[in-house]
């Protein structure tokens, strides 16, 4: 639950904020505008294990750029 940790500590009303490389096992809801980026394109994703959605976005002004695999 590292990038919803993170999502939950933005205060500003639009956000940009880089995710570190590495694989997050998780679900994420992007509920507040935000600007996410990838630390490295090429080590960094988001992967949902094949069970459940990997994304699901409650906000206008979100922009992701990463990688995401293995949604269910």
């Amino acid at each position: 639950m590292l990038v919803m940790l993170l999502i939950g500590t933005l205060t500003l009303a639009f956000n940009v904020k880089s995710i570190r490389a590495g694989t997050y096992y998780e679900m994420i809801v992007l509920n507040k505008a935000v600007y996410l980026i990838e630390e490295n394109s090429k080590n960094t994703a988001i992967d949902g294990k094949g069970v459940e959605t990997v994304v699901r976005v409650e906000a206008d002004n979100v922009v992701a750029n990463f990688t995401i695999r293995n949604g269910g």
